[in-house]
């Protein structure tokens, strides 16, 4: 599913970028005078503006969603959904449990000295 959803989103990318590539800039009347404005003549100018304008809005939106889904979809490895604030509670209940298995050196009972024998 997540590879699936990956080709989607980077297919759409690619045909996204060629169709926004091929669209008239608002200044495109300087270039149509050099032989651009030929392309308008299959569908018509008004009428491909608007084909590629709304094929970039419908490419945009499976874009969106596909990138979405694999927000949701995305393997994440172990420990990664964590935050910071988790990982801190975790490592002070650690090293509560540490202290109060271990006690420090300073309460570890220090045994006395027997006398010695003295002969």
């Amino acid at each position: 599913m997540y590879t699936l959803l990956l080709a989607i989103n980077v297919a759409t990318a690619l045909v996204m970028v060629i169709v926004i590539l091929l669209q008239q800039g608002r200044g495109a009347e300087m270039g149509s005078s050099f032989g651009a404005g030929a392309r308008g003549s299959l569908v018509g100018v008004a009428g491909s503006a608007n084909l590629l304008s709304r094929l970039t809005s419908v490419l945009a939106l499976v874009f969106f969603a596909t990138a979405l889904a694999l927000g949701v979809v995305a393997p994440t490895p172990e420990g990664a959904g964590d935050s910071v604030l988790d990982l801190l509670a975790e490592e002070e209940a650690r090293e509560q449990q540490e202290s109060v298995l271990e006690p420090a050196a300073s309460e570890v009972p220090v045994p006395a000295e027997a006398p010695a024998d003295e002969e």
